[in-house]
């Protein structure tokens, strides 16, 4: 079963293909070491949702939130649909109870075209393929001006926490 230290792995081996990825953790580390604000961070990490040719997100069910995507984790994922990044989960969405419901109604209208695989139980090689070709094949999602204002909304109310 793959951990997400692979998916790391992962995120290097495509980048080394050309294929821009976004890692938080990295930035999170990095900003800090550098001094940075969350503030700060943050908006370079929403620049790379918007910089990258896809966007994954390791939604792993939370026993504790009987949820698998967050508020925060739901906003980024609708900003990377603003953007008409390629979206990859794990799994299913299962919203916590924290989620705008305009976001849940942004994400929810765009399943169709968001990648649901359990990535996780990939081998290397065969989760490289299935995202080159998912890139290749994506088609874009139904966003409109309402969807971006309410994604930029709640980006918005996100940053004045910081």
């Amino acid at each position: 079963m793959m951990n997400s230290f692979n998916l790391f792995e992962l995120k290097n081996n495509m980048e080394k293909s050309g294929i821009r990825t976004i890692d938080p953790y990295s930035l999170i580390s990095d900003g800090q070491k550098n001094g940075q604000s969350f503030y700060e961070i943050e908006l370079e990490y929403l620049n790379s949702i918007k910089n990258s040719d896809m966007h994954i997100v390791y939604n792993q069910f939370d026993q504790r939130l009987q949820s698998n995507i967050s508020e925060y984790t739901s906003i980024e994922l609708a900003y990377a649909l603003i953007h008409n990044k390629p979206v990859f989960l794990i799994s299913s969405p299962i919203f916590s109870e924290s989620v705008p419901k305009e976001i849940q109604e942004v994400i929810n209208k765009n399943l169709e075209n968001i990648f649901i695989a359990h990535l996780d139980k990939f081998t290397k090689k065969a989760l490289y393929t299935f995202i080159k070709l998912a890139v290749k094949r994506f088609k874009s999602y139904k966003i409109t001006p309402k969807d971006e204002v309410c994604v930029l909304k709640y980006i918005t109310k996100l940053l004045a926490e910081w």
